[in-house]
């Protein structure tokens, strides 16, 4: 394929008849090269010279111009396509689908899957790639709702439409949902895969019923259905992150009976044991890896460190960091954001601030976490000045601020007695629809009634339920009985 579109270009094809099959050959080189504007070029010329292209050449390009992102070039292909009396097939669907939701166009997305549906065209996997991203979504009322309409438009659903359910579930946490669907392709006859099993014990695991999870497993292996490497993970993930550690050690000795674990593998037991406050443990893994030749990677690295950080153990996350360096790989915002969090932590922030300048010269972007980390350690040490520095660099970065970095200042001027600027940034998240939370509220309310100003207390209590907020007991027992020092006549009020 390459060869001949070297030989192409350097005008050897031009010597030789143009015809429809050499063409969409070439179109389609073109397009798995990623030269998607080649490809173009030579379909105009197609065209112009009087081969007229099938619905394989338009398949072939519109494919070819949702894998190169050009969405809405592959809308104007199907439109042209339709022009010229071909029908579109439910391949050209499948790519425009997948392409405009890749551009974030879901709109268009579910036009052309109605349209599809309409022209009877649509496939099974035409229906899954909505029914994903619906369940990715969280939407999962509509992704039923699709899915019901399968049987209706006489498709049958596969294991694939299934186990998106059962994902888009777990991803929510809702079990029994999950479960129901689980028992409902069972009872359909479908035989569910190491994929429904993997992602079942995923769920339970994340919802904390170890038990069922390994119930799940037990089903499995009843089946013979053999576990890869996203079950074994799943399990010692799971399993670890429990405290279930000499399971979690039998699971990987288990699995090397089945095959070799990989990277990926040790690096979930490390993340599991550094969850689970297992660092001795996280750290007897990371040297096994390195015992056993392992080539350990940047997230390796970087559970590793932020486990050793949340725990305390700087020194400890400092020597893994100086290793990754060794190693030839690059730290990126993650491992920074852990090494900066675990200096703010230990209320070192000329370490946090040392990392941070690293960071900018290094070129790796800082994110909002790293800002608000910082900022909030500033705020500690009573660096206000470079704290608000640091925010307003923040937004000429173009960072949009959030409710948590908000809260971090607002409460921190207030502890340092800068009531006004932490008034401004209460405005500010008015001004920028943030919503503001009750401990924000709380903190100026109390601030206010410090000073005596119980009409600006209540003012802001008010305003508070303005945005749906429902005081808790710190609001009350601020309002309500702090005031008695000060004025009797508060009660009741």
């Amino acid at each position: 394929m390459i060869e001949a579109l070297r030989l192409k270009d350097e005008g050897f094809g031009s010597k030789l008849p143009m015809n429809l099959v050499i063409a969409t050959s070439l179109v389609k080189a073109y397009c798995v090269l990623g030269n998607l504007d080649r490809a173009l070029d030579l379909f105009t010329q197609m065209i112009e010279s009087g081969i007229t292209p099938n619905k394989v050449t338009f398949s072939v390009l519109i494919d070819g111009c949702y894998k190169n992102g050009n969405a809405r070039k592959a809308y104007e292909l199907h439109e042209q396509m339709k022009a010229a009396g071909i029908p579109p097939t439910f391949f050209t669907y499948n790519s425009l689908i997948l392409g405009f939701l890749k551009a974030n166009c879901s709109q268009e997305a579910m036009r052309l899957f109605d349209e599809a549906v309409e022209c009877k065209v649509a496939s099974v996997v035409t229906y899954n790639i909505i029914i994903y991203w619906l369940c990715k979504e969280g939407r999962m009322g509509e992704a039923c709702n699709i899915f019901d309409k399968m049987a209706y438009g006489g498709v049958e659903p596969s294991e694939v439409s299934y186990n998106h359910l059962i994902l888009g579930y777990c991803r929510q946490g809702n079990m029994d949902l999950a479960s129901k669907v689980f028992n409902e392709m069972n009872d359909r006859g479908m035989k569910p895969n190491v994929i429904t099993y993997s992602t079942l014990m995923d769920g339970y695991f994340k919802k904390g019923e170890v038990d069922q999870a390994l119930s799940v497993h037990g089903q499995m292996m009843q089946r013979r259905i053999c576990p890869n490497d996203y079950t074994f993970n799943t399990i010692i993930s799971g399993l670890s992150k429990a405290g279930k550690t000499s399971e979690a050690d039998a699971m990987l000795k288990n699995f090397m009976t089945w095959g070799t674990p990989n990277v990926i593998t040790y690096t979930t037991m490390i993340d599991g044991f550094c969850k689970g406050n297992n660092i001795y443990l996280a750290q007897s893994v990371h040297n096994e890896m390195k015992m056993r030749g392992l080539d350990l990677d940047l997230p390796a690295y970087s559970a590793l460190i932020d486990g050793l950080c949340k725990n305390g153990n700087m020194r400890g996350a400092h020597e893994v960091f100086s290793e990754l360096l060794e190693v030839g790989l690059s730290p990126n915002t993650i491992v920074y954001n852990s090494l900066i969090s675990g200096f703010r932590n230990r209320r070192n922030m000329e370490a946090a601030i040392s990392l941070f300048r690293r960071m900018c010269d290094e070129g790796v972007e800082c994110d909002l976490a790293t800002y608000t980390t910082l900022i909030d350690g500033l705020l500690r040490a009573d660096n206000v000045p470079f704290a608000l520095e640091l925010y307003s660099e923040m937004l000429n970065k173009g960072i949009t601020p959030d409710h948590i970095i908000y809260t971090v200042l607002i409460n921190g001027l207030c502890e340092k007695g800068h009531w006004e600027t932490a008034r401004e940034f209460l405005e500010e998240m008015n001004g920028k629809n943030v919503p503001p939370n009750v401990c924000i509220y709380n903190t100026l309310i109390a601030i206010y009634v410090k000073e005596g100003n119980l009409d600006e207390a209540f003012r802001l209590h008010d305003e508070m339920l303005e945005w749906g907020l429902v005081p808790d007991d710190r609001t009350l027992d601020i309002l309500v009985n702090s005031p008695l020092e000060k004025n009797t006549s508060v009660v009741g009020v």
